[in-house]
């Protein structure tokens, strides 16, 4: 009864959060979050305020010249071993066996064009091709059907050296779905589909020097790993719905509503590792030493319900307030080559959202008060953004989080081929951070800081092991950005510094990215113009290893990677709503010394040109 009474009381404290949660439901259009300035919007159609409370940088397209599976340092070290403000990779509940890994490309969606204000039809094409072992393909298409009903699709395919260099991927997506818009009532309903197949390689063996190689000498070093492949698919299906029992508007500035806000989903990953028993990369062989087949399958299905209330008057001192508060619950099955599990539990939900005189405050919080697993589980946020009219001080933000999570179903039970462990004595991984950010001088330049500490941090020890930290670990991070123009030149930079004190955590003590540009328009603006070069670079230090068997990132100590400047040159021509972008990517390999590593084992790519084109279509 206790936790019942504790879950009724974090309820009525619902004004002092707000829905993440919700964050899911693809259509903006029924999110329990205000799009606040309609006008808001950029050329395409694109809601700038869909993710309202995270800074965004305005990367240029040269900068996602993709790789999907974007293998050089610098993205390894902000996809993997970076932490950033969610820590959506590290988190302890969030260590699925072989998804952890690959769990950013299962959910990719590329499908954001937002036609709700019009009734035309939007394409968008974007294809790269870097070699016959780098290709890519993305074709998204969202079309309203008279005011109320809209459809959306997109495919995407690719192929890449891989998640780590030299470790051949294909990925495909497919995404579809239907969208129904009255005055009272909204309703979204969304498919999708993802296929990984990544061949694992293990990294080259540790004796080998590859000071002077060529790219094809590099890939034909030999490998720990022979006929070893990880597969994966996704299923998904979401609906989500808004019943208005209020919705009201006064003149062309202010909104009275109520709401019933609903969201359902379904979501089925199976995974399966393979190998040929040829090796002795694994210590352990545990059931068959001729063959592995490991397998997983998780299914999950999803409901929340919540009552939100939402105001907005842009033309008073409180242009907007939004209240609400609701449950949320989560089944979930598992099934490990041999051991299965299920998990379910109800979480209490609450958030809020106040714009008054240029200053936000949102909040939000999530309370897990029943189930057979996760109870008193928690997480909340709040983030305050004041927005100041002077050419000095331009913009301050702070946020605090935490959260206090069980260890996931994988952490505590597992077996495979090469991988048995039983961890029920864990105890809840606690997190605690407070951030900011300053901008200046119209936002061109920028301070950025956090301090987060953690309690009984569950990690992958150098066996690939789960382990759990005894002391506290604390993460200092700081930064600055700059973003300047001067006549038709642009300079970008970041330089961040990060401080772990620990073994457990490994991060370089400083990382940076730059990128100068050159911008000019001809033939009476038919034609813009863009050349510059960018240049990547962190410190040394022992990242993180891979194990293929589980997808999971593990302590090693046998090899230090960073300390090598990585150099691009660019160009991007815009003719109309379409950017054609070229890139010659590390111009410097082999320049400085030895080809430098994208993770312990697996040498970066060399020398690539890539060529690409993004357009955009309208009808």
């Amino acid at each position: 009864m206790i936790r019942y009474y504790i879950s009724f009381l974090l309820l009525s404290l619902s004004v002092f959060s707000a829905p993440y949660l919700f964050a899911q439901v693809q259509d903006s259009t029924i999110s329990p979050i205000p799009v606040v300035v309609r006008s808001q919007k950029d050329s395409s159609g694109v809601n700038l305020n869909q993710i309202p409370y995270e800074k965004k940088v305005n990367l240029h397209p040269e900068e996602y010249t993709l790789n999907i599976f974007q293998s050089d340092h610098h993205y390894y070290d902000n996809l993997i071993t970076r932490f950033n403000s969610n820590d959506e990779l590290v988190a302890a509940d969030d260590y699925q066996s072989g998804f952890n890994l690959f769990q950013y490309y299962l959910n990719i969606s590329s499908n954001d064009l937002n036609v709700a204000d019009t009734l035309k039809s939007i394409s968008r094409l974007n294809i790269l091709l870097g070699s016959k072992r780098e290709q890519l393909l993305f074709l998204d298409h969202q079309q309203n059907l008279g005011r109320k009903f809209g459809l959306n699709f997109s495919y995407n395919t690719a192929t890449s050296p891989g998640f780590i260099s030299e470790q051949f991927a294909t990925y495909r997506a497919f995404n579809a779905g239907v969208r129904f818009n009255a005055f009272r009532y909204l309703a979204s309903l969304q498919y999708n589909y993802h296929k990984v197949e990544s061949k694992e390689s293990g990294g080259i063996v540790d004796s080998l020097v590859i000071d002077g190689l060529s790219k094809s000498d590099i890939l034909a070093l030999p490998v720990k790993l022979s006929d070893a492949d990880n597969k994966i698919r996704r299923h998904n299906l979401a609906f989500s719905q808004s019943v208005f029992l209020l919705k009201n508007y006064t003149g062309d500035s202010t909104l009275n509503s109520i709401a019933v806000k609903t969201f359902s989903s379904y979501d089925q990953k199976g995974w399966v590792y393979t190998d040929a028993g040829t090796t002795d990369y694994y210590r352990q062989i545990y059931f068959d030493s001729t063959a592995t087949f490991d397998s997983s399958y998780v299914k999950e299905f999803k409901n929340q319900a919540s009552l939100v209330y939402n105001y907005q008057d842009q033309n008073n001192i409180i242009s907007a307030f939004m209240l609400s508060a609701g449950f949320s619950r989560h089944d979930i099955d598992q099934r490990i080559t041999i051991s299965s599990s299920n998990v379910n539990y109800t979480s209490a939900i609450a958030g809020a959202d106040l714009i008054i005189s240029g200053f936000r405050v949102v909040a939000d919080l999530d309370y897990v008060f029943e189930g057979n697993q996760k109870v008193d589980d928690y997480s909340m946020h709040l983030n305050l953004q004041k927005k100041i009219r002077s050419f000095w001080l331009n913009e301050i933000i702070l946020g605090w989080n935490t959260y206090s999570t069980s260890p996931g179903a994988v952490i505590q039970q597992y077996t495979s081929n090469h991988f048995i462990w039983n961890n029920f004595a864990f105890e809840k991984e606690q997190r605690n951070q407070i951030k900011g950010e300053v901008t200046f001088l119209k936002n061109m330049l920028a301070f950025t800081g956090s301090i987060t500490s953690y309690s009984n941090k569950v990690y992958f020890n150098s066996e690939a092991l789960p382990g759990q930290a005894n002391n506290e670990i604390k993460v200092i991070k700081g930064g600055v950005r700059l973003n300047t123009n001067f006549n038709k030149f642009n300079l970008y930079g970041e330089l961040n510094w990060q401080d772990a004190d620990n073994d457990i955590i490994r991060i370089p003590d400083f990382d940076c990215f730059a990128r100068f540009s050159y911008k000019n328009q001809f033939f009476k603006s038919a034609l813009k113009a863009e050349v510059g070069i960018s240049l990547n670079y962190y410190s040394g230090y022992k990242a993180l290893d891979y194990m293929p068997a589980t997808g999971q990132l593990f302590l090693q100590s046998r090899t230090r990677i960073g300390d090598d400047p990585c150099f691009n040159v660019f160009a991007n021509l815009g003719i109309g709503t379409a950017t054609l972008y070229l890139k010659l990517e590390q111009v410097n390999y082999n320049v400085f010394g030895d080809p430098y590593f994208a993770g312990p084992g697996y040498p970066s790519p060399s020398r690539t040109l890539k060529f690409g084109v993004k357009w955009l279509l309208k009808n």
